[in-house]
């Protein structure tokens, strides 16, 4: 149940919810920002993300079907949720995992097309590891005003499990030296702070002007998620 229900202002919980390439496309998009709403017993959403770039080849959409371009199809399900946006049903839309060229692509489009809706965030993974390029679709976001919202702002499995999020004093005899190195320092980090490995993690994402999303069903650790 909806947490409206056990007594926690709506202003005070914010809503995303994805699109998925199946459902891309001008009509698909108005559809499912109506069918959410039903869904979630909602007015509003407070932001609606497309999914990923690019639709799949084998799966039926809209856009397969009007046989738009990926461009085409980003497009015209952009205007559908930026149109949904204008009439109060969503309140901010942004994308998941779209490259640099895929967010200047976007943003051309927005002008020509005099489309209203900014793109508001791009949810991609961030963490001291990631690769050139991903570090790259940030510093485009910064530069754009685009929310980066992280996912995996811990890393990945490799990473957490060399980085002991449990903060053991031991470290992982097959990771490499730069792992082992990264190790201790992420620790000796956390020891000086008296926090977690993984607090010092989200503290240093929030501080790069990124939000993090880390998900646990663990009382203990988002006790640890709100003291960072």
């Amino acid at each position: 149940s909806l947490p409206m229900g056990k007594g926690i202002p709506r202003s005070e919980i914010f809503v995303t919810t994805k699109i998925f390439p199946r459902h891309y496309g001008k009509e698909s998009g108005t559809k499912m920002v109506q069918k959410f709403l039903n869904e979630l017993g909602l007015e509003y959403i407070d932001l609606v993300l497309m999914h990923q770039p690019s639709t799949f080849p084998l799966l039926h959409s809209d856009c397969k079907v009007q046989k738009l371009s990926q461009e085409e199809c980003r497009r015209e399900t952009w205007r559908s949720l930026s149109e949904a946006r204008d009439l109060g049903l969503v309140r901010d839309v942004g994308v998941s995992n779209f490259n640099v060229a895929q967010l200047s692509e976007l943003h051309d489009a927005i002008e020509e097309y005099s489309i209203s809706a900014p793109i508001a965030a791009n949810q991609i993974p961030y963490n001291p590891w990631i690769a050139k390029r991903q570090m790259d679709i940030y510093q485009y976001c910064q530069t754009h005003g685009i929310t980066v919202v992280a996912y995996f702002p811990l890393g990945g499995a490799f990473q957490r499990k060399t980085t002991n999020m449990d903060d053991s004093d031991d470290v992982e005899s097959s990771s490499s030296s730069s792992q082992q190195q990264h190790t201790t320092v992420l620790q000796n980090i956390a020891k000086s702070h008296n926090k977690t490995v993984a607090q010092v993690l989200l503290r240093w994402a929030i501080q790069k002007n990124v939000v993090v999303i880390p998900g646990t069903g663990n009382p203990t650790h988002m006790q640890h998620n709100l003291q960072v």
